[in-house]
């Protein structure tokens, strides 16, 4: 025997968007944890991001333990409570000294310890 079954309805999207982000840093969530940039040339990237916390924030790289050449800010620049944007990651290679394949950058802005706020940005190297 054969059974059919109609369903009516309508389908409403979560307004919570916060497991979209598996990756979090504490209050501020992630859609991914790392970066990856190739070459030696000027390059930036996004990271989709959201402010799960009840205050605004306001984040920039922690420049004195970030690896040199990198660079951060949000789009936009305050990510006021709820709000999704971007992490956006600029990596400027310096020219006079040897390619790492991986470099740190902390996330200042966030009540958390160093390793806690950390993005590890991969550089692949050139393929010639």
């Amino acid at each position: 025997p054969t059974t059919v079954l109609k369903v009516k309805g309508v389908v409403k999207p979560s307004l919570n968007h916060s497991k979209d982000y598996p990756c979090n840093r504490g209050e501020l969530l992630l859609r991914r944890d790392t970066v990856e940039f190739a070459g030696d040339k000027p390059q930036t990237e996004r990271i989709a991001c959201m402010n799960n916390s009840s205050r605004a924030m306001r984040l920039e790289a922690d420049t004195l333990l970030s690896s040199r050449g990198l660079r951060l800010k949000t789009e936009p620049e305050v990510l006021v409570a709820g709000q999704e944007g971007d992490l956006v990651i600029t990596y400027t290679p310096e020219s006079d000294s040897k390619k790492p394949l991986w470099l740190k950058l902390y996330i200042k802005g966030l009540a958390l310890p160093p390793r806690a706020r950390e993005i590890v940005v991969q550089i692949k190297k050139e393929e010639k």
